[in-house]
C-alpha cells in the first residue's frame, strides 16, 4: 500500500546541504482525527442529554396538563350525579346566552325537580335518596345528544338542561323523553326501597334580546 507523504526541506547555511523530511498524511491527521472523535463524542453525548431532558420535560408538562384538566373537571362536576355543577351551569349559560343574542338563535331550558323528594328521603333514608338522584341524573344525561347540550345539578333535588339553539317544541320532546325514562326506571325498580321518585319538568325557550338576561329565561319556566 502506497502511503502519501508531505515533504519539507531546508538548506543548511551556505553549504550545498539539504535536509529533507517526509511525514505520512496518516501521521499528520492522526491527532486531528482524535480531536474530532473526542469532540464528536462529546457533542453526541450533549445532544443525547438534551433530547432526554426534553422528553422528560414534555412528559412532565403532559402530566401537569392532565392533572390540571382533571382538577378543572372535578371543580365543575357534581360529585354525586356526575353532571355539571351549578357553577359550570351558570358560566355556560351566560356564554351561550350572549352567543344566542349575537346570532338571534333560540335557547331552551329544562328545569327538573324530583317530586316530593323530602318525604322520599325521610321515608327511605339519605343513601336511597342519593341513589335516586343519581338514577334521575343518568336519565337526564341520556337526553343530551348534542355537544352543546348541558345537563347540570341545579341544587338539591333540582336539575337543569340547557339546550342552545333548541325551540320550545324540541325542548318539550326532550322533557317528555326524560320524564318517560324516569318512569321506566321507576317501573323496573318497583318494590325496592331505592326506587326513583317521579319528576316534574318545566320547559321554557326564548330568543335572547337586549334588556333580557339568563335569569329571565329561568323565571319564564313553570317551575
Amino acid at each position: 500500500m502506497v502511503s502519501r507523504r508531505l515533504f519539507v526541506f531546508q538548506q543548511v547555511g551556505s553549504h550545498p546541504l539539504l535536509i529533507v523530511e517526509g511525514v505520512s498524511l496518516e501521521t499528520i491527521y492522526a491527532d486531528w482525527w482524535r480531536e474530532v472523535s473526542l469532540i464528536g463524542s462529546l457533542m453526541a453525548a450533549l445532544c443525547a442529554i438534551v433530547i432526554a431532558l426534553t422528553l422528560v420535560l414534555v412528559a412532565a408538562l403532559k402530566r401537569r396538563s392532565a392533572a390540571e384538566s382533571q382538577l378543572a373537571l372535578l371543580a365543575s362536576t357534581d360529585g354525586l350525579t356526575g353532571l355539571s355543577n351549578r357553577r359550570r351551569f351558570d358560566d355556560v349559560f351566560a356564554r351561550e346566552w350572549l352567543r344566542a343574542r349575537r346570532t338571534k338563535a333560540p335557547i331552551a331550558l329544562l328545569m327538573i325537580d324530583a317530586d316530593n323528594f323530602k318525604a322520599y328521603n325521610d321515608a327511605h333514608g339519605h343513601q336511597a335518596g342519593d341513589a335516586a338522584l343519581a338514577s334521575i341524573a343518568a336519565c337526564i344525561a341520556g337526553s343530551a345528544r348534542r355537544a352543546s347540550d348541558l345537563c347540570a345539578r341545579y341544587g338539591g333535588e333540582e336539575f337543569a338542561v340547557l339546550l342552545p339553539g333548541e325551540t320550545v317544541e324540541g325542548a318539550f320532546r326532550i322533557a317528555e323523553e326524560i320524564r318517560s325514562s324516569v318512569l321506566s326506571l321507576r317501573a323496573q325498580q318497583q318494590g325496592r326501597p331505592d326506587m326513583s321518585p317521579t319528576v316534574s319538568v318545566g320547559v321554557a325557550a326564548m330568543t335572547p334580546q337586549a334588556g333580557l338576561a339568563p335569569h329571565d329565561l329561568i323565571r319564564s319556566g313553570p317551575l
